[in-house]
């Protein structure tokens, strides 16, 4: 007990608190986090930064052009009563790098249900998701809709 460091730890509010009025970048990833982390994975306790990047960017676009990319891409997606499931398909397949064993596995679902979505994607989508610069524009949109959603 002799070694234990007696420093009163810093409350997380005056480490905050400080952040801000230092106008580090790091305040606001926080504050992103956060914020993107709650609405895109709400059954998560702790978010990073990292791994919303991609929301983070959206976000900072404007509501009305991020609407109007989405339904460049998903229009007739969303029209769909399974739209979210399919939604959430198409943003876990991109995440996972388009490989069927790990998405299926991530959305906890037999190989040939990813395959059966993929294949309704496919034939609403048709050639606008071949590419892989299709793809990732598919991918954003979806990014877009839920964070508007």
């Amino acid at each position: 007990m002799g070694d234990r460091d007696d420093t009163p730890p810093v409350e997380p509010p005056v480490v905050a608190a400080e952040l801000h009025r230092s106008g580090d970048a790091s305040y606001e990833d926080a504050k992103a986090a956060l914020r993107l982390g709650s609405r895109t994975r709400p059954a998560a306790s702790v978010h990073s930064i990292d791994e919303l990047r991609v929301h983070q960017l959206l976000a900072a676009v404007p509501h009305r052009v991020r609407r109007r990319f989405a339904e460049t891409y998903v229009a007739e997606l969303c029209e769909r009563p399974d739209w979210p499931v399919l939604r959430q398909t198409i943003t876990v397949w991109t995440e996972h790098g388009f490989n069927l064993v790990k998405t299926a596995a991530a959305l906890n679902i037999h190989r040939n249900t990813l395959v059966y979505r993929l294949d309704k994607i496919a034939r609403r989508e048709g050639d606008r998701a071949d590419g892989d610069a299709d793809r990732l524009a598919l991918y954003l949109a979806c990014v877009a809709d839920h964070l508007d959603g």
